[in-house]
């Protein structure tokens, strides 16, 4: 059978009306899918982008803190080597060098506590203004022990830019006599 073209036009309307019918009704079906599943995906990237932020804020405080105590270690170090370079130039009048009483059993006020913090009954009894970095607020310290036979134990403590960061180096120089 032929058809004619008023056939086919009356035909499309039809078509077109049965297409919108059906994407009314795929409409009603969904309720909101997509909505839930789109702020589930929302939330994840947000706490993937929390925790990235939680890391690098840590790895930032950790970094400053590794700074400060290289600063402290360096400012010990300064004040070790001007020490023993005075003790190995035979100036030792830069400050009070204490017997070594350390080994002497009855004696109870010096022991290695004592050099791990600065505070009261420490015995760090030099200051070293010559050798203070800038970036340090507290000039490093010294202390020398005189271990006998022209051998010292040099101890040295030096901060950093808090000064709660501490560090405390120790040698021993003997000079040839």
């Amino acid at each position: 059978m032929l058809t004619t073209n008023t056939d086919m036009m009356d035909s499309t309307p039809v078509r077109a009306a049965m297409a919108q019918k059906s994407l009314v009704c795929g409409k009603g079906k969904q309720k909101g899918a997509v909505l839930i599943v789109g702020l589930i995906l929302l939330m994840v990237i947000t706490l993937l982008a929390l925790a990235g932020i939680q890391g690098t804020s840590l790895q930032e405080r950790m970094s400053g803190n590794a700074y400060d105590r290289n600063i402290a270690f360096n400012s010990a170090e300064m004040a070790l080597r001007w020490a023993e370079n005075r003790l190995l130039n035979g100036d030792d009048t830069a400050f009070d060098v204490a017997p070594d009483t350390h080994n002497d059993p009855n004696d109870s006020n010096f022991t290695d506590d004592k050099f791990a913090k600065s505070g009261s009954g420490a015995p760090w009894d030099t200051e070293v203004t010559a050798v203070t970095p800038a970036t340090v607020t507290t000039a490093p310290q010294v202390t020398v022990i005189d271990l006998g036979d022209g051998c010292f134990k040099v101890n040295s403590l030096g901060t950093g830019r808090n000064p709660k960061t501490e560090v405390v180096l120790q040698s021993i120089v003997c000079r040839d006599l």
